[in-house]
């Protein structure tokens, strides 16, 4: 007989093709995979011999633990399947093992099924171990709660961050007396969740459904925020979707052009902030004179506006310098009376 073996993605499979039995006559073709949830499967294809006297198990590697399936008995049949898994089977993921260098990171998913399982709650603890010598290991506790009806199948939610406009993006499969969703917003070092707004759900639909909401935030400093789902039904039950984070914050200096231009008597100038800085903007007229100082003063990281108020100048052309570091630059600015 041959025996051959496979790595296929998540799972390893072992096949005896033909193999002879160890003691008397007769050849066995059956399979052996080992998934990498855990979960084992055999599959007897032909078995050409007596098989009254079957011993069918898992066991460690020195004999002294294991699991008896059947002991020497009439327990196998050709095209018969066994499974071996944890109880309940309900969550996979799609790593189990591997190597992170300094500086990078993995995702790792969680899958959840609820197929075959009764109504009630499950729960178990995903551990995750290293060899980082401050935290060999780490702990993860995960549940799930089957119930006979989902209101809402909620199968992402996302975050993204474009300058100080945060846009959130979420999916359904499957809605049920939906009213719609209140979308949620708090700092990291805050307790008090605030919402920002509402979007209307579709009531009742088993199409995928896809949503939006554009968070445009204001433009004073750094943020690090949280934004969460709450879902609301047609009779005033809700609840609410996992937690996304963000850091909203610029990745290098700049200054805007001043807005409204021209403008009469005041306009706004916005500028961005990679790390705190002493910032000094000042407004020059044409003759290169400073005439006002705008800012000058030392700013968190972020994104910040002023106001200038031309009342007492003249009309014509001025030029507002910003200085912050090393970087330096000017915009033109027209004020019209």
């Amino acid at each position: 007989g041959k025996v051959y073996y496979k790595q296929d993605v998540n799972k390893f499979i072992i096949q005896f093709t033909n193999w002879q039995k160890y003691s008397g006559t007769g050849t066995l073709t059956f399979q052996i995979v080992l998934h990498s949830n855990g979960r084992i499967l055999l599959y007897y294809e032909n078995m050409t011999t007596t098989l009254t006297g079957a011993t069918v198990g898992i066991e460690n590697a020195d004999g002294t633990d294991g699991l008896e399936i059947a002991y020497n008995a009439a327990f196998i049949q050709n095209q018969l399947a066994v499974k071996i898994m944890a109880e309940p089977d309900w969550l996979a993921m799609n790593h189990t093992g591997g190597m992170l260098y300094n500086g990078n990171s993995a995702a790792l998913v969680l899958d959840f099924t609820c197929e075959g399982l009764e109504n009630g709650d499950y729960s178990m603890d995903v551990v995750i171990t290293s060899n980082d010598p401050q935290m060999t290991e780490m702990i993860i506790p995960v549940s799930m709660h089957v119930g006979d009806e989902v209101p809402v199948e909620l199968t992402s939610f996302t975050a993204e961050v474009t300058g100080n406009i945060v846009n959130l993006n979420w999916i359904t499969a499957t809605e049920t007396n939906n009213f719609g969703f209140e979308i949620e917003r708090k700092a990291v070092d805050s307790e008090e969740w605030g919402s920002v707004g509402f979007v209307d759900g579709q009531n009742t639909t088993t199409e995928i459904t896809r949503y939006n909401f554009t968070d445009q935030l204001d433009n004073a400093g750094s943020k690090n925020l949280k934004y969460r789902l709450k879902q609301i039904d047609t009779d005033g039950s809700f609840e609410y979707s996992n937690i996304v984070e963000v850091i909203v914050a610029p990745d290098k200096f700049a200054l805007e052009q001043n807005y409204p231009n021209p403008f009469n008597p005041a306009t706004t100038i916005k500028f961005a902030l990679p790390v705190d800085s002493n910032v000094e903007i000042a407004v020059y007229n044409s003759l290169g004179q400073k005439v006002m100082n705008v800012v000058n003063e030392n700013l968190s990281a972020g994104y910040h506006e002023v106001d200038f108020n031309g009342t007492g100048l003249s009309s014509g052309v001025y030029y507002y310098r910003m200085s912050a570091g090393d970087f330096v630059t000017v915009k033109k600015m027209l004020l019209l009376k």
